[in-house]
C-alpha cells in the first residue's frame, strides 16, 4: 500500500468577489487534491471573497497598505501574516 499525497497548505490572497477562492475551497473536497486552503488574506476589507472564506470556516485576515506608513512595512506584514500559516504554496487569487 502506498502513502497517500501529503495534503499541501495553502494561502489564498485576493482583492474581491472570490471567484477564483471558490474554486479552490470547491476543488479540495475532492479526493486525491492534494491541497488545502488554511488562511485568506486580502488587501481590502469587505470584498465578497472574505465572506466565502469565512462561509467555508477559513481563517481571514486584511493587511491594507493604507494602514501601513509605506510598502515596505506592508511588504513586511503581508509576509508575517502568510508566514504564520506555515504554508507550502501562497496563491495569487485575483490580489491587487
Amino acid at each position: 500500500m502506498t502513502n497517500p499525497t501529503p495534503t499541501r497548505r495553502l494561502v489564498v490572497l485576493v482583492s474581491g468577489t472570490g471567484s477564483n477562492l471558490r474554486a479552490l475551497l470547491e476543488a479540495q473536497r475532492e479526493p486525491g487534491y492534494g491541497a488545502t486552503v488554511v488562511a485568506v488574506i486580502s488587501d481590502r476589507a469587505g470584498v465578497g471573497a472574505l465572506d466565502i472564506a469565512d462561509q467555508a470556516g477559513v481563517p481571514w485576515s486584511v493587511v491594507a497598505l493604507a494602514d501601513h506608513p509605506d510598502r515596505d512595512a506592508w511588504d513586511r506584514e503581508l509576509a508575517a501574516q502568510i508566514a504564520a500559516h506555515e504554508p507550502d504554496m501562497v496563491i495569487c487569487a485575483g490580489f491587487m
